[in-house]
């Protein structure tokens, strides 16, 4: 489905859904960067209006590390939405982090007696 929260006209089971997720503390990445000029950034374009109504959303635990969101034109022949982007820093630190991972005793038959 396809929603513009910032549309004045919004039906009341849509404006539902998005409390729901506020709800949930779940938070819209455009609204974090960018507050209110977030309609600044659509991402659906008609001949007759431009809007923007696909969103990712994230979780509080990943707020503190988000660093960037975009809208990515696509070629029109592809899709009339743009792509939406979020980015943010390794906060798991997976690489950096020895993994605690359980050894592993290998027998070979081959050379048991």
């Amino acid at each position: 489905f396809n929603i513009d929260m910032d549309n004045p006209k919004l039906h009341s089971h849509d404006k539902n859904f998005f409390s729901q997720l506020n709800n949930l503390h779940l938070f819209d990445t455009f609204s974090v960067k960018y507050d209110q000029s977030r309609s600044n950034y659509p991402t659906h374009q008609s001949p007759m209006s431009k809007s923007r109504i696909d969103y990712i959303w994230f979780s509080a635990e990943i707020v503190s590390h988000f660093t960037n969101c975009e809208v990515l034109d696509v070629d029109s022949s592809l899709s009339d939405h743009s792509l939406v982007t979020f980015s943010f820093e390794n906060f798991l630190d997976i690489r950096n982090k020895k993994r605690n991972i359980p050894s592993k005793k290998i027998y070979n038959y081959d050379k048991m007696t």
